[in-house]
């Protein structure tokens, strides 16, 4: 085994019992094993197959070793012995957990009572806007602050550049050694702090990444289009939300930049990148992903389904066949950058599919358009179904509106029923979810 594997599996000087420890963790100290564990993964992610996939079932076997520990996972895991085969063949064994798995438990049940000292809690709200408590270890951030940093490797063609974070708060296992925080509660306010963050941006002495979630950039270009003058940006990278092939280059034409997104959660930290040649590679030697049909069943590479997660480092508590709502294939064909990372390719988010009624449903992405396309008519918009055909269309109005207004509703219900019944709802701001996201589409009935 050699130094990047072993700093791989946590094994010798990367012990986890080390560098997790409060004298050492809190401290400056920490900045040691994160400094082996990016040197690590630059190389990991050219490794062969074989390699990458005989360490996701090493890793895979280290979690349910210790998950067996877990009364919720007990039952179900008292039968796993690595001897009976690979640990990722057993896994499909096991049944899909989902947030509603946790609720209305105690945290003894699905936690490790002895590393909560060493962990935080946190929420996420999601797409839905409902808060959702989890643990993250101190193991996990740890090595989720490593996977941030090849984040943005990639994204800077292997040099350190200086990032500007619009988020909402701090989230947990984000770190690069030259980032600035700016805080905005949604991309509404990006309008009202355009002017300090094009500030922000001027005073940096290096090449900047601008990293944020999809809807604020998007917003920010909408701001820059209209003739603002924006200091250079090296490239910008998004996070959080799907986008249209529309937007995505509107943003590059705009900013004269590219643009990337990630593959992320808040309770399951970093779980893949977009390289150079805009594939999303997924962090392997972080999480094993799965794509399974709706009764669970894992589907060959190529075929769609539901996309499910299980993490390693998270001992705290564990993530296992973990089903986050994404919709997905693994691709078939391996990536030309030259990463032998497996790459994957979205369908959208399963709480954003609209049901139509007698077995239709349309994908919010192939509304998204529509409105992008009025832009001037519509700032902002949220869409509200009351009923498989009833639907109001909460907006912020642009100048034009009243003049696209009946082109754009006719071009929305040819999209979505020709039965469709719309009503418009003009308001003054669009309440986003309360991690700071856009939230398009509600189900209210």
């Amino acid at each position: 085994m050699d130094l990047t594997e072993q700093v791989l599996k946590k094994k010798g000087l990367r012990s986890d019992a080390l560098w997790t420890h409060p004298l050492i963790f809190t401290t400056p100290l920490r900045r040691i094993p994160l400094f082996f564990d990016v040197r690590s993964l630059l190389l990991s992610q050219y490794w062969p197959r074989t390699r990458l996939n005989r360490l996701a079932n090493d890793r895979l076997d280290t979690l349910l070793q210790e998950a067996k520990l877990l009364p919720l996972w007990q039952k179900q895991l008292q039968t796993y012995e690595r001897e009976k085969g690979d640990p990722v063949d057993q896994l499909q064994l096991l049944p899909i957990s989902s947030k509603s798995t946790y609720a209305g438990r105690e945290d003894s049940e699905f936690t490790s009572v002895d590393e909560l000292k060493r962990s935080h809690q946190d929420f996420t709200s999601g797409s839905t806007g409902r808060p959702f408590g989890y643990y993250f270890g101190w193991r996990s951030e740890l090595r989720c602050f490593a996977f941030c940093e090849r984040t943005f490797y990639a994204v800077g063609h292997g040099l350190r550049h200086d990032v500007i974070s619009m988020r909402a708060r701090h989230r947990i296992g984000f770190i690069f050694y030259r980032h600035v925080m700016f805080y905005l509660a949604a991309s509404a306010d990006i309008q009202y702090r355009l002017a300090e963050l094009l500030a922000t941006l001027r005073v940096r002495t290096h090449p900047v990444i601008l990293y944020g979630y999809t809807s604020w950039i998007v917003e920010l270009a909408k701001q820059v289009r209209k003739g603002v003058s924006v200091p250079s940006v090296f490239a910008l990278v998004a996070t959080g939300e799907g986008i249209g092939a529309r937007d995505r280059q509107m943003i590059e034409d705009v900013f004269q930049a590219p643009f990337y997104t990630t593959y992320a959660t808040r309770e399951l930290g970093w779980l893949g990148f977009e390289c150079e040649k805009k594939r999303m590679h997924v962090n392997e030697e972080w999480a094993y992903l799965e794509i399974v049909d709706a009764q669970g069943r894992r589907l060959p590479d190529g075929q769609e389904g539901r996309i499910v997660v299980t993490t390693f480092d998270n001992t705290v508590m564990p993530f296992i066949r973990y089903d986050i709502g994404d919709r997905g294939s693994i691709d078939v064909d391996a990536c030309s950058c030259g990463r032998t990372l497996r790459t994957i390719t979205f369908s959208g988010r399963q709480s954003d599919v609209i049901d139509l009624g007698d077995g239709h449903t349309l994908s919010l992405l192939d509304i998204s358009p529509l409105f992008d396309a009025y832009w001037d008519a519509v700032h902002q918009y949220q869409i509200v179904q009351t009923a498989p055909l009833d639907f109001t269309l909460r907006i912020i109005p642009g100048p034009s509106f009243n003049d696209r207004r009946e082109a754009l509703q006719n071009r929305i219900r040819r999209s979505l029923h020709p039965n469709a019944r719309l009503q418009w709802e003009t308001v003054d701001r669009i309440e986003p979810a309360k991690s700071g996201k856009a939230l398009y589409y509600i189900k209210a009935f």
